[in-house]
């Protein structure tokens, strides 16, 4: 009963019914899944996180993007797409980027068009 002892000097433990104390228990033996996980496999507990599906892919973001696309201005998607990077945690930007660029920059190879600069 150690571990109990331990838990019940927490302060916030104190007063904790027997819920908080299941969702403890879960926690923890998710936390002992990824201790695990990790020392078998993965190098680092990010890692043990997105190889048991744990993370967000960027598949929303790509929604996103896709959804912005077909309906906003090039300046308006230019603006969402600074706003998902800076502060969204995409975990691959370049090939956000890579997937998007062309709807990014339509307005500037236009303009670079009617100013008669090569592309």
């Amino acid at each position: 009963m150690y571990c109990v002892d331990c838990i019940l000097s927490i302060p916030e433990m104190q007063n904790a019914t027997i819920y908080d104390f299941s969702y403890m228990r879960i926690v923890f033996q998710r936390y002992l899944k990824l201790k695990n996980y990790r020392s078998s496999s993965a190098s680092t507990f990010q890692a043990t996180c997105r190889a048991l599906g744990l993370l967000e892919d960027d598949t929303h973001w790509n929604r996103t993007l896709e959804e912005a696309s077909i309906s906003d201005s090039p300046h308006k998607i230019r603006e969402l797409f600074a706003i998902v990077i800076v502060f969204c945690q995409v975990r691959d930007p370049i090939k956000l980027w890579g997937k998007y660029w062309e709807s990014l920059s339509v307005d500037i190879r236009r303009q670079m068009e009617r100013e008669r600069v090569e592309i």
